[in-house]
């Protein structure tokens, strides 16, 4: 079995700090010591690099997911470098379910899963419709973009797109497609997937 090495953001740099970032290294879920401690750390792209040279055979991830069963609005003030992702609308607006929570925080990522809120047909998302696609796509962009940023993220276990917005039953493809990226990136440990 290749040894898997993930490299996660800890918490960002203080003002004028220069731009030194604080990243931990875990191999084979051990956090870790640089293997060259005096080979240059500055940058994330630097220490994946020497990191392929210390484990040429093993797998680099960056970033982490993690499943929390409820996540609060003090979850994402007290963890300001982590990413919370919670089931949005394309709209932006409301604040039911775990929008309450999230909405408005600056580490907060939505991923729409119906137009707007409400319970009329033409608020929610269709397989059919490819600007439904498109707004869950970008969506999980953002996540992916934090996970390659070294970010961790927080997703709720009870899943995105399994409350109100009824993509399951709704926009089955789309949600087998959202059920897939969160597989994925996971390594199979979505709870919902």
């Amino acid at each position: 079995m290749k040894t898997l090495i993930r490299l996660v953001r800890e918490r960002e740099s203080p003002p004028m700090a220069y731009g030194h970032e604080y990243y931990s290294i875990y191999v084979s879920g051990e956090k870790v010591r640089p293997p060259n401690r005096r080979a240059n750390y500055n940058s994330p792209q630097s220490i994946k690099n020497n990191l392929q040279k210390a484990y040429p055979d093993a797998t680099i991830k960056t970033g982490v997911i993690i499943y929390k069963e409820w996540i609060t609005r003090a979850d994402l003030r007290s963890n300001p470098v982590a990413r919370y992702v919670f089931g949005d609308n394309s709209a932006r607006v409301g604040f039911g379910g775990q929008d309450r929570e999230m909405r408005g925080e600056p580490n907060a990522i939505g991923v729409p899963t119906m137009r707007s809120p409400g319970t009329l047909e033409k608020e929610y998302f269709s397989d059919s419709v490819e600007r439904d696609r498109e707004s869950l796509l970008m969506g999980l962009d953002e996540v992916l973009v934090a996970l390659e940023d070294w970010r961790t993220v927080f997703v709720p276990s009870k899943g995105i797109g399994t409350g109100h917005s009824e993509l399951s039953t709704r926009a089955p493809h789309l949600y087998a497609e959202l059920r897939y990226f969160f597989n994925r990136v996971s390594e199979g440990t979505c709870p919902w997937g």
